[in-house]
C-alpha cells in the first residue's frame, strides 16, 4: 500500500450541518497522481481548445483532425470531437516540440501518452501554440517529466 495516505473525518451526515456524533471514519487516498512538485499550481482542468491531431492511416497517407483537448490535473490528456463521454484519456509521458518551419510543422509538437503512440498535434497559430506549452512546460515540472526540445516560445 504504498503511495497510500490514512486520513480520518468526522462523520456528519446525520442533521442539518451540526456535529451529532464523534463517530470517525477511516478512509484511504491515493497520492499517486499527485504532483511531484506541489510549487507548481495546476488547473483542475485546463481547456486548451481545438488542435489537430495527426491521424496515421496506412493506406491514404497521414492526414489532420481537428479536435478538442484539455488538460487535467492528475497530469493526464483527454480528447475528443464532441460529447465528452466519448473522448479519450491517457496520462502523459514526455512532451517533445518539433522546431521546424516550412511544412507547416511550426506550431507542431508531441505529447507522449501512456500505453499508446504519442499524439502529434498541431496549433493554429503562435498565441494558441504559446498557450498550450506554458501549459504543458507547468505539467512536465509538476509531475518530472521530460521535455525534449524548448518549449519556450518566441516572436
Amino acid at each position: 500500500r504504498r503511495g497510500m495516505k490514512k486520513t480520518k473525518h468526522k462523520d456528519l451526515s446525520k442533521g442539518d450541518g451540526d456535529v451529532k456524533s464523534n463517530k470517525a471514519t477511516t478512509t484511504t487516498t491515493s497520492t499517486v497522481n499527485q504532483p511531484r512538485n506541489p510549487q507548481v499550481r495546476l488547473q483542475r482542468v485546463f481547456k486548451g481548445g481545438s488542435l489537430s491531431k495527426k491521424a496515421r492511416n496506412v493506406l491514404m497517407g497521414d492526414s489532420w483532425q481537428k479536435r478538442y483537448f484539455e488538460i487535467r490535473q492528475d497530469g493526464s490528456i483527454a480528447w475528443g470531437k464532441g460529447d465528452r463521454k466519448d473522448w479519450k484519456a491517457a496520462k502523459i509521458t514526455h512532451v517533445r516540440v518539433v522546431r521546424e518551419k516550412g511544412r507547416n510543422r511550426e506550431f507542431e509538437f508531441e505529447v507522449g501518452v501512456a500505453n499508446q503512440k504519442p499524439l502529434v498535434l498541431r496549433a493554429s497559430d503562435s498565441k494558441r501554440f504559446r498557450l498550450w506549452m506554458d501549459y504543458l512546460d507547468k505539467v512536465c515540472t509538476a509531475y518530472s517529466l521530460p521535455k525534449h526540445g524548448d518549449t519556450t516560445v518566441t516572436d
